[in-house]
């Protein structure tokens, strides 16, 4: 099996392009976060069962909207889903910070993955956490229930320390 997974994130730079399908035609999952101008295109290139999108609020516009229709998933969290329709997408997970995550397929509440009880210091990259820890568990071929759970605790342990990347946990 492939284990590759290629992630797109607008970040710091102006723009993101993935005009060669060579790049992340080998990639088990494309994961696509703060960039969706990039979403119709790989939804048009054929790649919509590998990409999860990483949905915020402030991203969410007709074009967005029809090609996240055709994504394998779409995560987001509790504004995110506020600015969609609960049925619009096939499968939604959304983030709710310190109440854990849930798994809404077709618009119907299926599976509520609880928060790990922690003393948080600093949430600051908790979603972020969240989400490559999903991502790399799909990629792994955990069950998707399974890896919202982890995906869950992933988040939650990544709060233990003060800044985004100080605080990533491991598997163990």
């Amino acid at each position: 099996g492939n284990d590759r997974t290629v992630y797109l994130d607008l970040g710091v730079g102006g723009e993101v392009v993935v005009t060669d399908d060579g790049v992340i035609g080998d990639a088990a999952l494309i994961y696509v976060s703060y960039a969706p101008q990039v979403v119709g295109s790989l939804i048009q290139r054929g790649f919509g069962d590998r990409l999860v999108v990483g949905l915020e609020h402030w991203m969410i516009d007709g074009e967005v909207r029809a090609a996240c229709r055709n994504a394998r998933l779409v995560i987001t969290n509790s504004a995110g889903f506020d600015a969609i329709d609960r049925d619009e997408f096939g499968l939604v997970v959304v983030t709710r910070g310190d109440k854990g995550a849930e798994l809404w397929i077709n618009g119907e509440l299926a599976e509520a993955a609880p928060a790990v009880d922690v003393q948080a210091l600093d949430p600051t990259g908790a979603g972020d956490s969240f989400a490559g820890a999903l991502c790399y568990l799909i990629a792994a071929g955990s069950e998707l229930t399974d890896a919202i759970r982890l995906a869950a605790a992933a988040a939650g342990l990544s709060t233990l320390a003060v800044g985004a990347q100080t605080g990533q946990p491991t598997m163990d």
